[in-house]
C-alpha cells in the first residue's frame, strides 16, 4: 500500500509536536539547576556566568560597592513573591556587609517600584530592564569590577537562602 502525502505530513506534524514537548520538558527541568559555583556553567542564564562581565544596567556601577546584588523579578511571578521575606531580610542586612541591593525588572520601574513597597523590601535602586534572565526570580552577586561571582535561579530553599549569605561575607 502506497504512503499518502498526507500520512506523510501528519507523521512529520507528529514528529515536530513531541520534538517540542520534549524541548518545553527538557527546559523545566533544567531549571532545578540553584546555583553555580565559579566555572560551572548556568543552566538557562544567559550572559551570567560567573567570572564573566556583568551586563551594563541603567543607573548602575558596581565600581560604587564591593558587592551589588541583582535581584531579577516580575510582580506577576509568585515565585518572586515567595522570596519577598528573603529580599527584604537581604535588603535589611545588605549595609552591613558592603553590599548594595539593586532590582531589575523588564516592568515599568513604577510598577517594580509599588511591588517592593508593598512587601515592606527597602533596595538601594530599582531597574527598568528588558534584558536578563529567561526565568525569575534570579540572583547574581556582581563584584566591585562588574564581574559575576555567583548566580541562583529560582526561589531558594533554605538551604540556597544560607549560600547567598555565606557569598556575601
Amino acid at each position: 500500500m502506497p504512503i499518502s502525502w498526507r500520512s506523510t505530513a501528519d507523521w512529520l506534524a507528529n514528529a515536530a509536536i513531541l520534538a517540542t514537548c520534549g524541548v518545553i520538558i527538557w527546559t523545566l527541568l533544567s531549571r532545578g539547576q540553584s546555583t553555580t559555583e565559579a566555572g560551572a556553567p548556568v543552566a538557562l542564564v544567559p550572559g551570567f556566568k560567573a567570572g564573566e562581565r556583568a551586563e551594563d544596567l541603567p543607573g548602575v556601577r558596581y565600581e560604587q560597592s564591593a558587592k551589588t546584588l541583582l535581584l531579577y523579578v516580575r510582580s506577576t511571578c509568585s515565585y518572586c513573591t515567595a522570596s519577598m521575606p528573603f529580599y527584604s531580610k537581604l535588603a535589611a542586612a545588605g549595609p552591613g556587609h558592603g553590599v548594595r541591593l539593586v532590582a531589575v525588572s523588564s516592568e515599568p520601574t513604577e510598577s517594580a517600584e509599588k511591588y517592593f513597597q508593598a512587601h515592606q523590601v527597602k533596595l538601594d535602586r530599582i531597574v527598568s530592564h528588558a534584558g536578563g534572565p529567561l526565568g525569575t526570580p534570579t540572583i547574581v552577586l556582581v563584584n566591585g569590577m562588574g564581574v559575576v561571582m555567583r548566580v541562583w535561579v529560582g526561589k531558594q530553599p533554605l538551604q540556597g537562602e544560607e549560600d547567598v549569605w555565606r557569598a556575601l561575607e
